[in-house]
């Protein structure tokens, strides 16, 4: 069985035009990477909380994490 190679041929006319209209101010770089950090803490703090629980069938972890998410996602659909 013969692999091809990754080659770099087809469409590139978006290459020399893909990054405009994007912001270069640093401030707002060092914003957005602040906001990321901040959600994947919370993802782990859930992971945290979740391997200190000594019975987590008790405290409905699957459930309530379930509707969380649930929660975020609807909150992230209906702001954009």
């Amino acid at each position: 069985m013969a692999v091809k190679p990754f080659s770099f041929e087809g469409n590139t006319q978006y290459l020399s035009t893909g990054f405009e209209g994007t912001e270069t101010n640093p401030g707002k770089i060092a914003v957005g990477m602040y906001n990321g950090m901040f959600a994947y803490s919370g993802w782990s703090a859930l992971n945290l909380l979740a391997g200190e629980l000594k019975n987590p069938s008790r405290f409905a972890l699957k459930r309530d994490t379930n509707f969380g998410c649930h929660v975020f996602e609807f909150k992230k659909v209906s702001l954009s």
